[in-house]
């Protein structure tokens, strides 16, 4: 699972990272929630930087003001849905990023918020969908993103048993491309190397959608939400 992460960078860094046009910087943002509007690259009609909401609707949901948003897609789906099939097809994005948080169950309240980094702290991009909905009397058209999960590597592992699918430099282009059958961007949602990543524990304040400070990216001592320090991990 993914549930939160991060985008601090300028817009000449975005521009030279992703080969984007850029007309307007995201806000930086160390704690990026579901339902915050985030930063998607797309390739049509030329490849821009845009500006949708982290969570699609969940369609099966009978009330839908109650129901979560659908902000990370676990890649099996992708087998039992043919909406989603559909989506995945015709609808791909990349979401950029230059960390992600994911939590530590200790027992069964309590958890640590570990940060993960690529190795130099490089910026990245998830493979993302979106999905457009139309108007309706009472609310606008939206566009909205999530992205895709899988098997957590050796790294993570130890943590949680999944990890966002975090795409290869060599398969940005690709996975934009409309010409990649669905087949094929299916084979690409594979489990990013751990010896390419390293991982910390951080500040619980990560915990509060609200706390948006660069604080969120140093290592501390592993504390739980409940200020108990975690001496050992098995």
């Amino acid at each position: 699972m993914c549930d939160r992460y991060s985008f601090a960078l300028t817009k000449q860094k975005i521009t030279r990272r992703f080969q984007v046009k850029v007309t307007q910087a995201p806000d930086i943002n160390y704690n990026i929630s579901p339902g915050n509007t985030v930063p998607v690259i797309l390739s049509q009609p030329e490849r821009h930087l845009d500006f949708f909401r982290w969570g699609l609707e969940n369609q099966l949901a009978v009330n839908k003001k109650k129901a979560k948003l659908i902000h990370a897609i676990d890649t099996k789906m992708l087998v039992k849905q043919n909406r989603l099939q559909q989506i995945t097809q015709n609808q791909r994005c990349l979401i950029p990023a230059d960390g992600f948080y994911i939590w530590y169950k200790i027992s069964r309240r309590s958890q640590v918020p570990y940060r993960v980094v690529l190795k130099w702290n490089m910026p990245f991009a998830f493979a993302g969908i979106w999905e457009l909905y139309a108007d309706t009397e009472s609310q606008p058209s939206l566009r909205a993103c999530s992205l895709f999960t899988t098997e957590a590597n050796e790294l993570l592992k130890k943590l949680q048993s999944t990890m966002p699918v975090i795409l290869p430099l060599e398969l940005e282009n690709e996975w934009l491309n409309p010409e990649v059958s669905l087949h094929e961007a299916m084979q690409m949602l594979q489990t990013f190397p751990a010896d390419k990543m390293n991982c910390f524990p951080v500040s619980a304040q990560i915990n509060n959608p609200a706390f948006n400070s660069p604080e969120l990216l140093q290592a501390v001592q592993a504390t739980d939400q409940f200020g108990n320090y975690i001496l050992f991990q098995e």
